[in-house]
């Protein structure tokens, strides 16, 4: 398979997995949009198989590990912020659902961090680094 022939194959089934969804999102056909997106995954696979050349290296790997921590720490500060700001803009009783909204970004912060802790202690671990 040639990288002309691979890109196409790539772009037709993007763009079937996309129609199968649309439909099935106006049709309200949850198991339509689920079949469609796994039939897409394992044809892209077979797709990849067959094309046969390195698409994924080192570099792919180290880019995608800073571009992902950067989005996560950005998103967190986010978050952060916003909580902060919400949760004393509800203290002056300016709208009550402010504060409840405040908390449900500083909640949301906690969670990102604690996913974050412990997906690096386990990959940490997995991959040889200290305990």
């Amino acid at each position: 398979m040639t990288e002309k022939q691979y890109k196409a194959a790539r772009l037709v089934t993007v763009a079937v997995v996309a129609a199968t969804v649309s439909l099935a999102v106006t049709s309200d056909n949850f198991l339509l949009a689920l079949g469609g997106v796994i039939g897409g995954m394992i044809i892209m696979r077979f797709i990849m198989k067959r094309y046969g050349k390195v698409i994924h290296d080192e570099r792919v790997d180290i880019v995608s590990g800073k571009s992902a921590r950067i989005s996560y720490t950005v998103t967190v500060m986010t978050l952060t912020l916003l909580s902060i700001y919400f949760t004393t803009l509800g203290d002056r009783r300016i709208d009550p659902y402010v504060e409840s909204l405040g908390v449900i970004f500083g909640m949301t912060a906690i969670l990102a961090i604690t996913l974050y802790a412990i997906s690096f202690v386990y990959f940490n671990h997995r991959y040889g680094g200290d305990r």
